[in-house]
């Protein structure tokens, strides 16, 4: 990607924002970021693939991507969809490779932390590798409360968790000027939500007369994230 100082400006201040790296401290955020690399996608193009045991770290700092799973699935097309402050990538430095490929849905600027950098990194700060370990858990806390949703045996609750995970504001708020329309299929978010089509349709009907979404044409707009919570509390 040809370095424009404007994006890029704006995406180091979404990932010093949001996400696992705005959690870690400032000489670790500067370390990582000066020594990465910007690139963009377009939609449809896959630019993260699994299996790839040399790729350094990633962030996605503006756009939507989906994820999909090395093994694939038979029954779905991807199984999460990632926003800005997301972060993976830690498998290649632990000896292993990327189990995740990722699909833009929308223009993504996205940031690639070589892995021989990230190493010699590492090998001069050792004591960074405790924030990697923050990484490696945060992906861990997502992949339970994904499994703790779908498990779920109220399929209307279980839609709204899928549809509030997918948008990204599962457990908080959107920020001003977050994008919170899901624009996929509503045979997708079916199979992501484990139930058919017609049964996902009449769930996302009585949401949409609470006023907790508005279905559009091939999309679907979150207009109360903290009311779509409040109704999984409920369940628990």
């Amino acid at each position: 990607m040809h370095r424009v100082p404007e994006r890029v400006a704006a995406g180091e201040a979404a990932l010093r924002e949001r996400g696992w790296l705005a959690q870690m401290p400032p000489a670790f955020q500067d370390a990582i970021l000066g020594i990465g690399i910007w690139k963009s996608a377009q939609p449809g193009d896959t630019f993260i693939h699994a299996g790839d045991a040399d790729g350094g770290l990633l962030a996605i700092a503006a756009g939507t991507a989906a994820v999909s799973m090395e093994a694939g699935h038979p029954d779905t097309r991807f199984v999460h969809l990632v926003h800005a402050g997301f972060w993976a990538g830690f498998r290649p430095l632990l000896g292993g490779s990327r189990n995740i490929s990722l699909e833009a849905q929308t223009p993504t600027l996205w940031l690639l932390v070589p892995k021989q950098a990230t190493e010699r990194l590492l090998h001069e700060q050792p004591a960074f590798w405790r924030h990697i370990a923050h990484l490696v858990n945060s992906a861990y806390e997502i992949s339970v409360s994904v499994m703790v949703d779908l498990t779920r045996q109220n399929g209307q609750t279980r839609v709204a968790g899928t549809l509030l995970r997918i948008a990204g504001c599962r457990f908080e708020n959107p920020r001003p000027g977050d994008d919170t329309e899901i624009r996929v299929p509503q045979s997708e978010i079916a199979a992501a939500s484990v139930m058919s089509r017609n049964t996902l349709g009449t769930y996302l009907a009585d949401l949409a007369s609470m006023g907790l979404i508005e279905i559009g044409y091939r999309s679907i707009r979150i207009k109360d994230p903290g009311g779509l919570r409040a109704l999984m509390d409920l369940e628990e």
